[in-house]
């Protein structure tokens, strides 16, 4: 199973990715530290780290709904 971390500040965007992922029973760990993000590069959320790799919020939504089964 991937390691799925979600960076978010909860806004709109955010509270929207966070729903699709719990609508499709995916485990993933919240990340609010706004200077690890910056740290990291992250300069808009909600991004969404699976395994390492980055992905955007459209990324991100792809990837959710292929996770379909």
């Amino acid at each position: 199973m991937p390691e799925i971390i979600l960076y978010t500040t909860h806004c709109p965007l955010c509270k929207g990715l966070e729903k699709s992922l719990q609508m499709h029973n995916i485990d993933y760990v919240v990340c609010t530290d706004k200077s690890l993000m910056k740290e990291m590069g992250i300069h808009h959320v909600p991004m969404l780290s699976v395994d390492g790799q980055i992905l955007t919020n459209q990324q991100a939504l792809r990837w959710v709904l292929s996770q379909e089964k």
